[in-house]
């Protein structure tokens, strides 16, 4: 019995000097409105780094009025060449509208463009534009040719907007005409605003000799 409370009393020792790790209790704000004490959340702060987004944004504008300069040189069927380099005798040099300082833009003069608008008689007589391939076509890409270099293409209006002119083409029809380009043979003369679509479609009216011969068979 004594041996019993004396492993007993050694049992109660040991466990009264073993040292328990310390739980973290979270802390506790106290409400203001009476609610029951909660647990203080702690907060971190998060810092975004746009320096790189900024930096590539200020390149792709560089980059588009680089794009927007050459594009000057370009419109007028040119090209950029280092500025120390001749143009062909049918081409003039200009500066500064090259995005590279040390380049100029060698464009076409203006007796080569008027060489090539008297070749665009195709594109014209369906209504088109002879224009660079690279610039906004309203209509569509026509198959007529055009004067000049590959990339000088006709744009025309296409069916669906010629239908849509025909529908306005009710005064020239009173009257007996044939709307068509004005730039093309008519045996009378040609009225303007009378025909739908663009300036150049006019009223062909038919010629005095055809009146009279109309007018000796409705009395014949």
């Amino acid at each position: 019995m004594k041996v019993f409370l004396i492993f007993a009393y050694v049992i109660v020792s040991v466990a009264s000097d073993v040292t328990y790790p310390a739980t973290n209790t979270p802390k506790t704000e106290q409400s203001t409105a009476g609610e029951a004490n909660r647990p203080v959340t702690p907060t971190t702060t998060t810092t975004t780094t746009t320096t790189t987004t900024i930096a590539t944004t200020q390149l792709s504008v560089q980059t588009t009025k680089a794009v927007l300069k050459d594009q000057v040189c370009i419109s007028n069927y040119g090209n950029c060449v280092p500025e120390d380099s001749s143009c062909t005798n049918d081409h003039s040099k200009v500066n500064g509208i090259c995005t590279d300082k040390k380049e100029a833009c060698c464009i076409p003069s203006q007796a080569v463009v008027k060489s090539w608008t008297e070749k665009d008689e195709s594109c014209e007589n369906i209504y088109g534009t002879c224009q660079l391939d690279t610039v906004t076509c309203d209509g569509v890409w026509g198959e007529a040719t055009c004067g000049g270099p590959a990339n000088r293409k006709c744009c025309s209006p296409g069916a669906e907007a010629i239908r849509s002119w025909i529908k306005n083409d009710d005064q020239c029809l009173e009257v007996l005409g044939v709307c068509q380009l004005a730039t093309t043979s008519c045996d009378g003369p040609f009225q303007s605003k009378t025909c739908g679509g663009p300036a150049q479609r006019q009223c062909c009216l038919p010629s005095a000799e055809s009146k009279k011969a109309w007018e000796k068979g409705d009395t014949g």
